[in-house]
Protein backbone atom coordinates (compact mmCIF):
# COMPACT_ATOMS: atom_id res chain seq x y z
CA UNK A 1 0.00 0.00 0.00
CA UNK A 2 1.43 3.36 -1.01
CA UNK A 3 1.60 6.70 0.75
CA UNK A 4 -1.59 8.03 -0.86
CA UNK A 5 -3.59 4.94 0.11
CA UNK A 6 -2.25 4.98 3.67
CA UNK A 7 -3.01 8.67 3.98
CA UNK A 8 -6.54 8.19 2.65
CA UNK A 9 -7.21 5.43 5.16
CA UNK A 10 -5.87 7.56 8.04
CA UNK A 11 -7.96 10.55 6.92
CA UNK A 12 -11.12 8.47 6.69
CA UNK A 13 -10.47 6.96 10.12
CA UNK A 14 -9.94 10.39 11.71
CA UNK A 15 -13.06 11.82 10.08
CA UNK A 16 -15.21 8.87 11.19
CA UNK A 17 -13.96 9.26 14.76
CA UNK A 18 -14.70 12.99 14.71
CA UNK A 19 -11.02 13.87 15.06
CA UNK A 20 -9.79 17.14 13.66
CA UNK A 21 -8.03 17.30 10.31
CA UNK A 22 -4.41 16.66 11.29
CA UNK A 23 -2.19 14.37 9.25
CA UNK A 24 1.13 15.22 10.90
CA UNK A 25 0.28 13.28 14.05
CA UNK A 26 0.09 9.99 12.12
CA UNK A 27 3.08 7.69 12.63
CA UNK A 28 3.25 6.82 8.91
CA UNK A 29 3.57 10.52 8.10
CA UNK A 30 6.13 11.22 10.83
CA UNK A 31 8.33 8.23 10.00
CA UNK A 32 7.80 8.47 6.23
CA UNK A 33 10.16 5.62 5.43
CA UNK A 34 7.80 2.71 4.80
CA UNK A 35 9.07 0.74 1.84
CA UNK A 36 12.28 2.75 1.38
CA UNK A 37 15.11 0.93 -0.36
CA UNK A 38 18.62 2.25 -1.00
CA UNK A 39 18.25 2.12 -4.77
CA UNK A 40 15.56 4.84 -4.47
CA UNK A 41 18.31 7.38 -3.82
CA UNK A 42 18.30 9.92 -1.02
CA UNK A 43 16.30 8.79 2.00
CA UNK A 44 15.36 12.40 2.78
CA UNK A 45 14.02 13.06 -0.74
CA UNK A 46 12.05 9.81 -0.55
CA UNK A 47 10.61 10.86 2.83
CA UNK A 48 9.53 14.23 1.43
CA UNK A 49 7.78 12.55 -1.49
CA UNK A 50 6.12 10.01 0.81
CA UNK A 51 4.83 12.81 3.03
CA UNK A 52 3.47 14.71 0.03
CA UNK A 53 1.56 11.63 -1.11
CA UNK A 54 0.35 10.84 2.40
CA UNK A 55 -0.91 14.39 2.91
CA UNK A 56 -2.80 14.37 -0.40
CA UNK A 57 -4.36 11.01 0.42
CA UNK A 58 -5.26 12.10 3.94
CA UNK A 59 -7.11 15.16 2.68
CA UNK A 60 -8.99 13.12 0.08
CA UNK A 61 -9.96 10.51 2.66
CA UNK A 62 -10.97 13.01 5.32
CA UNK A 63 -13.03 15.11 2.90
CA UNK A 64 -14.78 12.00 1.56
CA UNK A 65 -16.33 11.54 5.03
CA UNK A 66 -16.58 15.14 6.25
CA UNK A 67 -16.66 17.32 3.12
CA UNK A 68 -18.15 20.39 4.81
CA UNK A 69 -15.77 20.70 7.74
CA UNK A 70 -13.93 23.99 7.89
CA UNK A 71 -11.12 24.87 10.30
CA UNK A 72 -12.01 27.18 13.15
CA UNK A 73 -9.76 28.92 15.69
CA UNK A 74 -8.19 26.47 18.10
CA UNK A 75 -8.14 23.60 15.59
CA UNK A 76 -11.84 22.79 15.87
CA UNK A 77 -14.00 22.06 12.87
CA UNK A 78 -17.60 22.90 12.20
CA UNK A 79 -20.15 22.22 9.50
CA UNK A 80 -21.74 25.28 7.85
CA UNK A 81 -25.47 25.84 8.04
CA UNK A 82 -27.87 25.10 5.19
CA UNK A 83 -27.08 26.72 1.89
CA UNK A 84 -27.87 26.22 -1.77
CA UNK A 85 -25.32 23.42 -2.14
CA UNK A 86 -25.72 21.93 1.34
CA UNK A 87 -29.30 20.72 1.65
CA UNK A 88 -30.45 19.61 5.08
CA UNK A 89 -27.31 20.40 7.06
CA UNK A 90 -28.02 21.60 10.57
CA UNK A 91 -24.98 23.80 11.08
CA UNK A 92 -23.93 21.89 14.20
CA UNK A 93 -20.48 20.36 14.51
CA UNK A 94 -20.55 16.73 13.54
Amino acid sequence: MGAVSRGARAGEDDARRGNRFQFNDESDYRNADRGYRGEFGSREVDRQEYRRGFEAGYETGYRSIRPYDRPQPGGRYSIPGPGPNVPGRSGRAG
